[in-house]
């Protein structure tokens, strides 16, 4: 069911973005609040393509592996804390 006030490009980024980003073992919960958070940001093509690329790359990091991704926050989380913007150690 698509949310009020959603246009068809924007659903189909932040599907892109819950399909790709990992979650821990047994835990795909917290879609629809990482929905309302992803639609106020609202963002840019420029931007959009950032935060796919660092979910890529955050997530070759060891300590989103580790204890089968224990470490990942929630997609909400990683939204609300402009989390894209962290600097990346491996």
């Amino acid at each position: 069911m698509r949310p009020p006030g959603w246009t068809g490009p924007d659903e189909w980024s932040f599907n892109r973005l819950w399909g790709i980003y990992p979650m821990r073992r047994g835990r795909k919960n917290g879609k629809a609040y990482a929905r309302e958070i992803f639609k106020r940001i609202n963002p840019s093509e420029k931007l959009f393509e950032e935060m796919l690329g660092a979910v890529s790359d955050q997530s070759a990091c060891r300590s989103w592996k580790e204890g089968d991704g224990q470490y990942v926050p929630d997609l909400s989380k990683w939204l609300n804390g402009q989390r894209w913007e962290d600097e990346i150690i491996k």
